[in-house]
């Protein structure tokens, strides 16, 4: 497949090199508004004859996955044009070498790191947004480093929330360890100091609105006490500009680090590689599942293949037939099927 880029002052102008350049079959790839004019990719197939009784796809058709892949999961234009740009350049022809298409921006970015179980540190502050997680993550993290030899000591601020202690209390006792709660930030000192030897203090902060000031000061106080770079427990599933805006705020608070969760219950990833790509982040880890027998994954370019990837990815040949066809199905179903309510107003009335 090749890209190409063209600038125009008008999208008609920039249309017109498209068809000049690279004649009517070029697919737009993204179009991208300017100050000065319209910035357009468009992608031309270069589609290899097939030999009788190989049924193994080109690289072509393996860009063409990975092209429906990324517009699918909602990546926007720019970083679109950057992945697809990177993937060219890689060797990978088979869709078993899928994973590898994401290795250029992995090397490039390093935005992912396998942080979650090495524990160079003797102190772990969460932060996120309410449900996100956060007491699950923090669970997990215990039990990683329980395995790994390390002491741990578990301390919670969130005693707004309904059941929130009882909650971390239930799993400490599971995992025989000790957790306390806190009202300020500055009670976190003096469990700080309290620290012995290779013990690792695991912090629960409440979930809070990143846009509300009063939240915002608060785990700014915790980071402030604690002197630890904070880790964002980031939840699949969100929008990606409000995703990009809450991590501008999170980063203000220190954030390096992102552990990704209920990434099980959500199709979509584009904010998360969003985030990844626009901000000095890395992701250190992935919680697939709420319960402690499904534990942390370290962040590799695999393991985000693996979310990445979807039905939609790795399905057949004419994906346009078979989405129409979908949607015809749909539509008569619709036709045929009336609301509950109706059916139960006509036995009623019967």
């Amino acid at each position: 497949m090749r890209l190409k880029t063209f600038f125009a002052p008008t999208v008609q102008e920039a249309m017109t090199q498209v068809r000049h350049d690279l004649g009517s079959d070029a697919v737009i790839i993204s179009t991208i508004q300017e100050k000065t004019g319209v910035r357009v990719t468009a992608a031309l197939e270069h589609r290899a004859p097939k030999v009788a009784g190989q049924g193994a796809p080109s690289k072509d058709e393996l860009f063409e996955h990975l092209t429906r892949c990324v517009t699918f999961h909602g990546v926007p234009s720019p970083l679109k044009e950057r992945l697809l740009s990177m993937a060219e350049e890689t060797p990978a022809v088979h869709l078993e070498d899928a994973a590898t298409l994401w290795a250029p921006w992995f090397a490039q970015g390093t935005r992912v790191s396998q942080l979650v179980t090495n524990f160079e540190t003797k102190t772990i502050l969460l932060v996120g947004t309410p449900g996100a997680g956060k007491s699950v993550t923090l669970a997990k993290l215990a039990v990683e480093a329980l395995l790994e030899g390390r002491k741990v000591r578990i301390v919670t601020l969130d005693e707004g929330k309904a059941g929130a202690i009882e909650q971390l209390s239930t799993y400490g006792s599971h995992l025989k360890v000790d957790v306390a709660s806190c009202v300020a930030a500055k009670d976190l000192t003096a469990h700080m100091k309290r620290l012995d030897g290779g013990e690792l203090l695991l912090i629960d902060t409440p979930g809070i609105n990143p846009f509300s000031r009063q939240d915002v000061e608060f785990v700014s106080e915790c980071v402030f006490t604690t002197q630890c770079v904070p880790h964002w427990v980031f939840s699949a599933g969100c929008d990606v500009w409000e995703a990009l805006e809450m991590a501008e705020i999170f980063k203000d608070l220190g954030v390096r680090e992102i552990i990704h969760t209920k990434g099980d219950v959500a199709r979509r990833h584009g904010a998360l590689l969003s985030v990844l790509t626009q901000e000095p982040m890395h992701l250190v880890g992935l919680s697939q599942g709420p319960t402690l027998s499904q534990r942390l994954e370290d962040a590799t370019a695999e393991a985000l293949h693996d979310l990445l990837k979807s039905t939609f990815f790795v399905q057949s040949t004419r994906p346009k037939e078979k989405a129409v066809s979908q949607i015809k199905q749909l539509e008569k179903t619709k036709e045929v099927r009336e609301p509950i309510w109706i059916a139960r107003l006509k036995e009623a009335r019967a």
